[in-house]
């Protein structure tokens, strides 16, 4: 009886691993399906938190149990989604060193420039990017919000320590900017053309160390959630009871997958100016609206380096409202531009997002610390 009972706990197991590290390989590969192909499959990035917490803690449990052979397969499965795992926490103990010439660059959604509470003196966006000493400061939203900031006070009080400026409206709307702020020169700017109501990116060629630097500044297609959404998403989450789980992704996940079919038209143009700029010192960042583990992410990763993930420590979540915490804002790089330090800075909560900032050096330049 004692052998029959270990058997069928070893066949239980076996099954349980089994299932969980295909739903966990199916979710970390899924940033490799275009969601204008297969838009519902393409959300399975969504879930890669979740199932690899759990992946991570039957394998602890099945190792302190001395379940070994059922342990082999979440720790192939582990061995399989490396790279996924290091892109949405990676863990850089031992960043190089940095000498000479460094580009710090920052980008940040405003949330359209709220007002301050009525004790501030200083508009708080405002205070925060002209206190910080970046070079390159990349904005999305940044428009004017009845009873906050108009874009001309915020405009006058930037250029005061950032002398050159690119002010564009993305999406076929009009309503909505991105901003480019810089110490150095800006020489050029376009918008990329893409799909979008709102959205968009636009590049600026910026000159820097005798050298033409090509920024993109994006804020991809929004999910465009309510405020009820957001609320039903967190009730999913603090209470799984069936009908609820059913009921909200019934809800939700038309809206991630249309919003996510639109982001891909988007990205794809922009990959395809980045593949047309490669031999040039290059940074792309802003607000993808995507995850680590998604097609927009993936697309552009293939080809820049994430510097959150090259020297970044964490799961560095940049959107922090409604209940939804995600790394949706990111900096990427070509590879003659090395991160030594990349951080998500939470010290600032006056839009729903934080912003994060990167400083670089050019290749030649890096000491190792290790």
């Amino acid at each position: 009886m004692k052998n029959l009972l270990a058997c069928l706990l070893q066949i239980a197991l076996g099954a349980v691993s089994l299932l969980l590290s295909l739903v966990t390989l199916a979710s970390a590969y899924s940033e490799t399906l275009s969601p204008a192909e297969h838009p519902m499959l393409s959300l399975l990035g969504l879930a890669f938190p979740v199932v690899a917490v759990a992946e991570l803690a039957l394998l602890a449990v099945l190792l302190m149990a001395r379940q070994y052979r059922p342990a082999v397969l979440p720790f192939l499965t582990f061995v399989l989604c490396f790279g996924q795992l290091r892109a949405y926490c990676p863990i850089n103990l031992f960043p190089a060193g940095a000498t000479g010439d460094t580009l710090r660059v920052l980008s940040y959604n405003v949330m359209s420039l709220p007002a301050n509470p009525v004790h501030l003196t200083r508009n708080r966006i405002l205070a925060y990017l002209t206190d910080y000493e970046a070079d390159i400061v990349c904005l999305q939203e940044f428009n004017a919000e009845t009873g906050g900031v108009s874009q001309r006070t915020a405009h006058r009080v930037l250029s005061a320590v950032y002398p050159y400026s690119e002010i564009t409206a993305v999406g076929s709307a009009g309503t909505n900017h991105v901003a480019c702020y810089s110490r150095y020169p800006i020489v050029g700017a376009r918008r990329i053309a893409s799909s979008g109501l709102y959205n968009g990116a636009v590049i600026c060629q910026i000159l820097w160390r005798g050298d033409t630097l090509t920024v993109i500044n994006n804020h991809l297609e929004s999910n465009k959630l309510t405020e009820a959404d957001k609320a039903m998403y967190k009730d999913m989450w603090l209470d799984p009871e069936k009908e609820k789980v059913e009921s909200g992704a019934r809800a939700l996940l038309p809206k991630l997958a249309e919003a996510a079919v639109i982001r891909s038209a988007q990205v794809d143009s922009v990959t395809a100016e980045i593949d047309r700029l490669r031999h040039r010192p290059l940074i792309v960042c802003g607000d993808l609206n995507d995850s680590p583990i998604s097609y927009a992410h993936h697309a552009i990763a293939r080809r820049l380096d994430d510097a959150f993930t090259r020297a970044g420590n964490g799961p560095g979540i940049t959107y922090h409202r409604g209940g939804l915490l995600f790394r949706i804002d990111h900096i990427f790089a070509s590879p003659d531009l090395h991160p030594v330090s990349c951080r998500v800075d939470r010290s600032i909560d006056a839009s729903d997002h934080y912003p994060i900032r990167a400083m670089f050096v050019v290749k030649e330049q890096i000491t190792d610390n290790k």
